[in-house]
C-alpha cells in the first residue's frame, strides 16, 4: 500500500511537471518593463516595454521601444519555452523568442533575429 501511494505520487509529480504550457499561459499576458538587453558581454537598459495579449480567438502583442512607434505582431505558444512571433511590423522581431526564464516577476528570453552577438533580454 505505501508503495502505491508512492508510485502515484510520482507520477502526478512527473506528469503534472513536465507539461509547463499553463506556465506560460499563467504568466505571458501582460505588460514587461525592460530591466536590461545583453549585447556580447555588455548589458544596456533603456526605455523598452513587450506586451503579450490573450483574447478567445488570437494572441497578439506589442513591442515600445525608447518612445518609437510600437511593433505589433501575433504570437503563439510553440512549448513550454517558445514563443513564435509572426506577422510582425518590423522584421528583427519576426520568429522564435526562446524562452530561458519565466515566472511572476521575470521574463528572459532571445529572440531567433538577433541584432548583435549573443543578444539577450531581461524583462521585469
Amino acid at each position: 500500500m505505501k508503495a502505491l501511494k508512492i508510485l502515484l505520487l510520482v507520477s502526478v509529480f512527473i506528469f503534472s511537471g513536465c507539461e509547463k504550457q499553463g506556465d506560460i499561459d499563467e504568466y505571458i499576458f501582460k505588460t514587461w518593463e525592460l530591466d536590461w538587453k545583453q549585447c556580447g558581454v555588455y548589458q544596456n537598459k533603456y526605455d523598452t516595454k513587450i506586451n503579450f495579449t490573450q483574447t478567445d480567438s488570437i494572441h497578439y502583442g506589442w513591442v515600445l521601444e525608447q518612445g518609437k512607434d510600437s511593433v505589433k505582431f501575433t504570437m503563439e505558444i510553440v512549448n513550454s519555452n517558445k514563443i513564435l512571433l509572426s506577422e510582425a511590423t518590423d522584421s528583427i522581431w519576426e520568429g522564435i523568442l526562446k524562452i530561458n526564464e519565466l515566472n511572476t516577476r521575470v521574463l528572459v528570453f532571445e529572440k531567433e533575429v538577433q541584432e548583435c552577438s549573443r543578444e539577450m533580454y531581461r524583462f521585469e
